[in-house]
C-alpha cells in the first residue's frame, strides 16, 4: 500500500482545517475524471496512490515526474517540515466539507485506472467498469466529461478512504510494521513500499502533522469508518456503498473491506458491486470455489487494524457465515445482485438497438 502519497499539505488561507472536526469529507466525480487524466502518462499507477512519487499533489511539491497537476503547480513551499498535512478531499473542495452521497469500498493495491472507471460507471450507473476504463483515455476524456457534465452528475460526491482520510495524521510516515512471520508476508511488505512501476522504495512524507492511531481513540481517523457510515446512512436518503472488486479478486481478502461489508449490511445501507466485465462473476466464483472467507485470515497492512476489527465482532464463525452468504450467496448475494443488474442492463441495451434499427429501417423506407 502506498503510504507517502497523501500529500497535499497546509496550503495558505486554510491552516486552521481540522478534518476530524468536520462532517465526512467526499470527492466528487468531476474531480475523480480529471485526477486520472493527470496520470494518462502512466496507466498502471496503483490506486495506493503514486500521484506523489510523480508530482501529481494539489500543491506541488517538487519530486520526479510531471511538473503540473489539475490543481495548480509552484515552488515548494518553503520551510515544508513545519507544515502541517490535510486530505486529499479537503483540498479539492476548497476547505470546506461535503457530505457523500456514495461510499466506496476498494483494494489499495487496485489499479487507480480501475478505481476511477469504476466510480465512473456507477455514476452512469453501469453494472461494470470496462467501457468507462476505455473512455478515460486522451482521446475519450474530454466526450466522457461532456457526458457526465450534460446529465449533471459532475456534482456526485463519493468518500474514498485514501482521499478522505486524513493519511498525514496516521502513516504517511511510514509502512507499516514489517512483518517476518513468513517470507510471503515480508514479500509483500516489500512490495507494497515500491513503486509498482519503477520498483524504487517510495519517500516517506516529510510533514510534521501530529500522528494518531488507533491507540489514540478519539483523535485517531482510521477508527471512525463504523460511525462515518451511521452518520451517512441517518443524514443522506441515497447513501449507498459502492464496491470495486479487483481483476484479481484481492478486495475480499483485506479486513478493512470485509468489515465494511458488513457493517453495510448491518445498516441496510443499499450496496453495489462495480466489476471489470459480464464474465467476472463467473470467475470470481472459481477463483473463490469452496473456501470461505474469514476475518481471521483477511490481511491488513497495519496489525493494530485487524485488532481493532476483530475485538468488534463478538462471534467470529457466525460473523463469517452471514459474510460469505451475503458475497457468494445463491439468493439475493451480491453476485447474484450484480447478475440481475448486468442482465436488466444488457435487455435495455438491446431493446435499444432494436428501436432505434426499427427506426432507421422505416425512415430508409421513407426516403
Amino acid at each position: 500500500v502506498v503510504r507517502h502519497a497523501m500529500i497535499p499539505l497546509s496550503w495558505p488561507g486554510h491552516e486552521d482545517v481540522h478534518p476530524a472536526s468536520a462532517p465526512p469529507k467526499g470527492s466528487d466525480v468531476e474531480h475523480a475524471a480529471q485526477e486520472f487524466g493527470c496520470l494518462q502518462a502512466c496507466p498502471d499507477v496503483c490506486c495506493g496512490i503514486e500521484l506523489a512519487s510523480r508530482g501529481m499533489q494539489p500543491i506541488a511539491y517538487p519530486v520526479a515526474g510531471c511538473e503540473s497537476t489539475a490543481f495548480g503547480s509552484g515552488p515548494a513551499p518553503p520551510h515544508t517540515a513545519m507544515l502541517q498535512g490535510v486530505s486529499y478531499s479537503t483540498v479539492m473542495q476548497g476547505g470546506s466539507p461535503a457530505l457523500a452521497t456514495r461510499m466506496v469500498t476498494h483494494n489499495w493495491q487496485n489499479l487507480f485506472a480501475h478505481l476511477v472507471a469504476a466510480i465512473v460507471a456507477d455514476a452512469l450507473e453501469e453494472p461494470t467498469y470496462s467501457e468507462s476504463l476505455d473512455r478515460l483515455s486522451p482521446t475519450e476524456l474530454p466526450g466522457l466529461m461532456a457526458e457526465l457534465d450534460a446529465k449533471r452528475l459532475l456534482s456526485l460526491t463519493y468518500w474514498v478512504c485514501a482521499f478522505s482520510v486524513n493519511q498525514h495524521s496516521s502513516i504517511c510516515s511510514g509502512f507499516g510494521a514489517e512483518s517476518t512471520s513468513c517470507v510471503e508476508a515480508r514479500e509483500r511488505y516489500e512490495a507494497n513500499r515500491r513503486d509498482s512501476v519503477l520498483g524504487e522504495i517510495y519517500p516517506l512524507c516529510p510533514c510534521q502533522t501530529a500522528k494518531h492511531l488507533n491507540s489514540d481513540t478519539q483523535l485517531c481517523e482510521l477508527n471512525k469508518f463504523e460511525s462515518m457510515m451511521e452518520y451517512l446512512a441517518a443524514v443522506v436518503p441515497e447513501f449507498r456503498q459502492v464496491v470495486v472488486v479487483d481483476e484479481d479478486f484481492n478486495v475480499f481478502s483485506r479486513a478493512w473491506v470485509v468489515s465494511e461489508l458488513a457493517v453495510a449490511h448491518r445498516l441496510k445501507i443499499p450496496q453495489k458491486l462495480k466489476m471489470r466485465s459480464a464474465s467476472s462473476v463467473d470467475r470470481c466464483r472459481r477463483h473463490h470455489g469452496k473456501r470461505e472467507i474469514k476475518i481471521e485470515e483477511c490481511q491488513a497492512s497495519w496489525p493494530a487494524d485487524k485488532a481493532d476489527i476483530l475485538a468488534k465482532i463478538e462471534n467470529i464463525p457466525e460473523f463469517n457465515r452471514t459474510l460469505n452468504r451475503l458475497i457468494f450467496g445463491e439468493q439475493d448475494s451480491l453476485l447474484v445482485r450484480f447478475s440481475t443488474e448486468l442482465a436488466k442492463k444488457q435487455r435495455t441495451r438491446l431493446a435499444t438497438a432494436i428501436a432505434i434499427g426499427v427506426a432507421g429501417t422505416a425512415l430508409e423506407s421513407v426516403i
